[in-house]
């Protein structure tokens, strides 16, 4: 089955959001490779442009950051900027575990300045926040970042 099709249809269709729910173990990493490779194929953007995106990819699981890397590199590390947290919380990527995959100096990296779960706003690093800001509109689509920014500061 391919988990990435609605989000792919509600793309097309000019949705702005499409919400997908999968259990653990049901393979989020395969489907979010699956709806960015796809996109970014098409050199889908927010503009309209027939460019190739740059992401921000905010890595979470270390047990998965093997796989990130391949993402990562099939994508080209000069579109990606990797964020990951400033240090351990339960089994989320660190600095430590990209220098360990062999992702530092690979493609651009960000931390976010803490280590809490989820990216709450108020403990994130100016560097961080600057990352975000200063792309928007550059490198990052401005209305998916100032809508990332408000869900984040809820």
């Amino acid at each position: 089955m391919d988990s990435s099709r609605p989000t792919r249809l509600a793309a097309l269709q000019g949705r702005k959001r499409a919400l997908l729910t999968l259990c653990t173990g049901a393979g989020k990493t395969a489907v979010a490779f699956q709806i960015c490779w796809k996109l970014w194929s098409a050199g889908w953007n927010a503009a309209g442009i027939h460019r190739k995106p740059r992401i921000l990819y905010l890595a979470d699981n270390s047990g998965e950051i093997v796989f990130d890397r391949l993402l990562i590199e099939t994508l080209g590390p000069d579109r990606v900027t990797l964020m990951v947290k400033a240090g351990p919380i339960v089994n989320d990527v660190t600095r430590e575990d990209l220098a360990q995959v062999g992702l530092e100096g690979l493609v651009r990296v960000v931390d976010t300045g803490c280590n809490y779960f989820g990216f709450p706003w108020e403990y994130i690093s100016e560097a961080a926040r600057e990352e975000l800001k200063r792309n928007a509109g550059t490198q990052f689509d401005p209305k998916l970042v100032q809508l990332f920014v408000s869900k984040v500061q809820e």
